[in-house]
């Protein structure tokens, strides 16, 4: 199967428990065709991190899930992503003809996250914040902040 292959993280990058499921058909007689043989992998994993990052990003602490088949990948875990908590629902296409490439992420920033990872906000918001990133096959990336509940400060436009 060796699925891996096509997003360049190596089995030891990897840490933490996992238990899962292969289902594969498997020939009984030699000259199959193997582009023809069809295979599920699902896995379940806890406290897994990457010791190395992905598409730039530190992902440590993931717990979720990972279904592979032969067009596909599909990963959904809430993890810490570059020491913030997010939820992470990705596609990874397996082969040219497999879905378009997905990456949406949603975090949630308290004042407390937001001010160890962008302190300079600090004096314009506060409360919580829940920031979507949809990011598709394409490379567009649509950015979305909920600010129901914070409180925003612009003192220069006498705005809060």
């Amino acid at each position: 199967i060796n699925a891996m292959r096509h997003v360049g993280i190596l089995p030891e990058d990897l840490s933490g428990s996992v238990t899962g499921h292969v289902k594969a058909d498997i020939p009984l007689q030699s000259g199959v065709d193997s582009s023809k043989l069809d295979w599920l992998v699902s896995l379940d994993y806890t406290g897994m991190s990457l010791a190395k990052p992905f598409e730039g990003q530190v992902v440590t602490d993931a717990d979720g899930s990972i279904t592979v088949d032969p067009e596909k990948a599909v990963i959904s875990a809430k993890a810490l992503l570059n020491g913030i908590p997010a939820e992470l629902d990705l596609i990874e296409p397996l082969r040219d003809e497999g879905p378009a490439r997905s990456r949406k992420v949603a975090l949630v920033l308290d004042d407390k996250i937001r001010a160890a990872a962008m302190p300079g906000l600090k004096p314009l918001l506060a409360g919580t914040v829940k920031v979507a990133i949809d990011k598709n096959g394409s490379g567009d990336q649509n950015v979305s902040a909920d600010l129901t509940n914070a409180r925003l400060d612009i003192p220069w436009a006498g705005w809060s």
